[in-house]
């Protein structure tokens, strides 16, 4: 009459329907999205254990765990570790999966994506410093750049984040 994932969502609620169906705990443990419990995270043994959407919590022979994401980019299949367990829960495991899911069905590689994130941006004041210590010796006033720029750019802009942008190609 009903496929078993209109009464799975029947019994959760999800949508209105008969209140008189029920499902056995195979079927329902087979319907659900997320496989692990926080009660089955802290007692696993050494193994592999597949929550969801590619999430998997490890456990190494020392019964250290680690979350780790795989995905498939651009044809690509990849590995993602999202933290060790007690630092990661596993609702900051999933939230963290999903939102690298994301990125991944928009074609972003979620590795290089963290790996840019992680760069720092320097700020106009390092900026500066940089250029005029790299070029000053063939300026004939390059104590009055660096006074102009100490005394009208730094106040003004001298903390924003700048990046600098690459040389144009002709």
């Amino acid at each position: 009459m009903y496929s078993k994932v209109q009464q799975y969502l029947f019994k959760s609620k999800l949508i209105g329907g008969p209140p008189d169906i029920s499902l056995t705990k195979t079927e329902d443990r087979d319907l659900a999205i997320h496989k692990l419990s926080p009660a089955k995270v802290k007692n696993a043994g050494p193994g592999k254990y597949d929550d969801s959407g590619g999430l998997k919590l490890v456990v190494s022979s020392a019964c250290a765990k680690k979350w780790v994401l795989r995905f498939t980019v651009n044809g690509k299949r990849r590995e993602m570790g999202l933290g060790s367990n007690p630092d990661v829960k596993l609702g900051e495991a999933r939230n963290d999966a999903s939102d690298y899911r994301k990125l991944v069905t928009k074609g972003v590689d979620p590795i290089e994506a963290r790996r840019i994130e992680q760069v720092e941006i320097p700020t106009f004041t390092t900026c500066a410093a940089r250029y005029t210590r790299a070029h000053r010796r063939g300026w004939k006033n390059a104590r009055q750049w660096v006074s102009t720029l100490k005394t009208y750019a730094r106040p003004e802009i001298g903390t924003k984040k700048w990046m600098p942008s690459p040389p144009r190609i002709f």
